[in-house]
């Protein structure tokens, strides 16, 4: 004859296991689940809090905040608090024990999506006030291509009073070393007009630049030319040193 308290007894013992588990289970979850977003509140917060001291991480920082980057941890935060609001709600409801420590972390998790828009819109005012100080550092970077060019310009006006093939070696350094000036130039111009853009400043003209290099550049494939030609030998070096 089968002894229906025994089974009842059973029974209600693995309900009451499984109700066990499933509190564990939903506590652990619960846990997890502030620690993503804490661990991304403070990457979010202390990206915020930072404070550029040249022009390069000034235009970082800033570019970081209105990043996709950026959105995507603030968003992957929001989802995570979504879901530990409606954990908490779980846990009203099946009035499952929920420790007092991590009840009141979650309340203040919950509050932390409004304090990350609120200080992100007080760094991008900071960030704002600072572009004064960063238009002043762009403007003597500009004085310093102003007075690297004139150098370069003065130096390549000199090539149309060389002519002494004995020389050609000491030319030919002389215009390398012009041509890599020009280059860098060209290149650091590049970056400011660059830099001007995202600050939203006017950009600066620098096609004198390119102008005056692009003039130059005879003069440094004529001396190169001359170098190399000392070294030809026979008709063999000759059609060498056109093709390469």
């Amino acid at each position: 004859m089968i002894n229906v308290s025994e089974l009842k007894s059973d029974y209600l013992e693995a309900i009451k296991d499984l109700l066990s588990k499933f509190q564990a289970a939903f506590l652990t979850k619960i846990q997890k689940l502030i620690e993503s977003i804490g661990e991304i509140y403070n990457q979010l917060f202390q990206s915020i809090e930072l404070e550029p001291k040249t022009l390069e991480e000034y235009i970082e920082i800033k570019g970081y905040l209105t990043s996709d980057s950026f959105k995507i941890k603030r968003n992957r935060m929001i989802e995570d608090i979504k879901a530990l609001k409606n954990c908490i709600s779980c846990v009203d409801k099946f009035l499952i024990p929920l420790e007092e420590n991590l009840f009141q972390v979650s309340l203040e998790a919950f509050t932390w999506q409004t304090k990350i828009k609120a200080f992100r819109k007080a760094a991008k005012f900071r960030l704002n006030e600072m572009k004064p100080k960063f238009y002043k550092v762009l403007e003597e970077r500009k004085n310093v291509l102003r007075t690297q060019f004139n150098y370069l310009r003065k130096e390549s006006q000199k090539f149309e009073d060389y002519y002494e093939l004995n020389q050609a070696f000491q030319i030919c350094q002389i215009a390398r070393e012009i041509v890599n000036g020009y280059h860098e130039l060209i290149a650091n111009s590049k970056t400011i007009n660059g830099q001007e853009k995202f600050l939203g400043f006017s950009t600066t003209e620098f096609d004198e630049f390119e102008t005056c290099y692009n003039e130059f550049e005879k003069f440094h494939l004529l001396w190169d030319f001359a170098e190399k030609w000392k070294f030809v030998k026979n008709i063999f070096d000759i059609f060498f040193l056109f093709f390469n």
